[in-house]
C-alpha cells in the first residue's frame, strides 16, 4: 500500500514542477558530456547576488549517467549536521543550455529538508552532499539523464525499427543555496491538555511514540482536531511546509496503517499536498503541539476509488516539530 505521505523530498520536487526535461535538439554530441568523475566538476558559480539566481558556468550539455551532487561554492557558515533541518532557496537549471526552468531565489521563499535517515535512504547522493556542507554553500544535484525512446520508422516490411544512436538528453540540475540549519526536536513539547471523553486515547512510550486505543463507538462524521499538547511555537498556515512525527490507525479496527515512528524518522511536506483533514485540522495549530486528528472519509480518502482507506475514518496523532512558511 502506498504510504500516506511520499517520503520523497517534496519541496525539491516542487522546484521541478512545471519544468520540462532538458531536451536535446538532435545536434548534441556525447563528447560534450563529462568524460569521467563527477559530471558537476565543471560547474562554477560566477556571481552570487542576494535574491538573484546565481551565475553559473559549466560544460554543456551536462549529461550525468547517474545522480550526482557537489558543493560548487563553499559558504562560511555553520556546518550542516545529520538530523538537522536545512533551509534553502533553489533553482532548476537546464543542463542543455543553462536556462532557468524554475526558481525561488528571487522570491526569497525558503523550503526546508530534514536530513533524516529516510532522506538518506531515498537519495544518498544528495544527502551526503548536504551533510557537512556549510551554511551559505551552493550545492548542485544532477538528475540522471534520460535516454529518449527511439522513434520507430517503417521498414521495408512495414514493421518498426528503432535507431540505435539515441543520445541521452542533458540532465536537469538543481542548485541550492543553504540558508540555515537547525536542530529539530523529535517529539512535541508544551502544555498537556486533558483529553476529551469519547475520543481515542493515547499513551506515549519513553521516546514519545504513541499507542492509540479507539473506543468501540460509532466514528465521528465531522473532523476532530484536538490538542493533546499545546506548543508555544509558530502558528501553522494552510500554505506552510511542516515537519512532523505522525501515527495513523483505522477507527474500524484500531490497526496501524502508517507511522513515521516506525523508523523514528520525522517527515517534511507541504500542507497543500495532503488530505483535507490534515490541512484543515492542523491549520492554526502551533509548533510543539501534539494533535489528535479524527478524519472522516470525506476529508480523507473517500474520493479515491479503490483505495483500501476509501471508506475508513482515520485517527492520527501528529507531533508538529517545525514549520517553513
Amino acid at each position: 500500500m502506498r504510504r500516506l505521505f511520499a517520503l520523497l523530498m517534496i519541496p525539491l520536487l516542487l522546484l521541478l514542477a512545471g519544468c520540462s526535461g532538458s531536451g536535446s535538439d538532435g545536434s548534441t554530441s556525447s563528447s560534450a558530456a563529462a568524460a569521467s568523475g563527477n559530471p558537476l566538476d565543471s560547474m562554477k558559480v560566477t556571481s552570487s547576488e542576494d535574491k538573484k539566481v546565481p551565475g553559473l558556468d559549466f560544460a554543456k550539455p551536462l549529461i550525468s549517467k547517474d545522480a550526482a551532487a557537489k558543493v560548487i561554492k563553499e559558504g562560511d557558515g555553520d556546518t550542516v549536521k545529520a538530523g538537522q533541518s536545512v533551509s534553502y532557496v533553489g533553482a532548476v537549471i537546464s543542463g542543455s543550455d543553462g536556462s532557468v526552468q524554475n526558481e525561488t531565489f528571487t522570491t526569497g521563499k525558503t523550503e526546508s529538508l530534514l536530513l533524516s535517515d529516510s532522506v538518506k535512504q531515498q537519495n544518498e547522493v544528495l544527502y551526503n552532499a548536504l551533510v557537512n556542507a556549510k551554511v551559505g554553500s551552493y550545492v548542485a544535484f544532477a538528475a540522471p539523464a534520460q535516454t529518449p525512446t527511439a522513434s520507430p520508422s517503417a521498414g521495408a516490411s512495414g514493421g518498426a525499427s528503432a535507431s540505435a544512436s539515441a543520445t541521452p538528453t542533458a540532465s536537469n540540475v538543481i542548485v541550492l543555496k543553504l540558508q540555515s540549519a537547525k536542530n529539530i526536536p523529535t517529539r512535541a513539547a508544551g502544555t498537556a491538555v486533558a483529553p476529551k471523553a469519547g475520543l481515542p486515547t493515547v499513551k506515549l512510550a519513553a521516546n514519545g511514540a504513541p499507542t492509540v486505543t479507539v473506543p468501540k463507538t460509532k466514528a465521528p462524521t465531522k473532523l476532530v482536531a484536538q490538542d493533546l499538547i499545546t506548543g508555544k511555537g509558530t502558528k501553522i498556515k494552510a500554505t506552510d511546509t511542516i515537519t512532523v512525527q505522525y501515527h495513523g490507525v483505522k477507527w474500524s479496527d484500531g490497526s496501524v496503517f502508517d507511522s513515521s515512528w516506525k523508523n523514528n524518522s520525522p517527515v517534511t511536506f507541504p500542507l497543500t499536498g495532503v488530505v483535507k483533514g490534515w490541512t484543515q485540522g492542523l491549520t492554526g495549530k502551533t509548533v510543539g503541539s501534539q494533535v489528535l486528528l479524527v478524519v472522516p472519509p470525506s476529508l480523507g480518502y473517500g474520493s479515491q476509488a479503490g483505495s483500501p482507506l476509501q471508506k475508513e475514518t482515520l485517527v492520527f496523532v501528529v507531533d508538529i516539530l517545525d514549520v517553513a512558511s
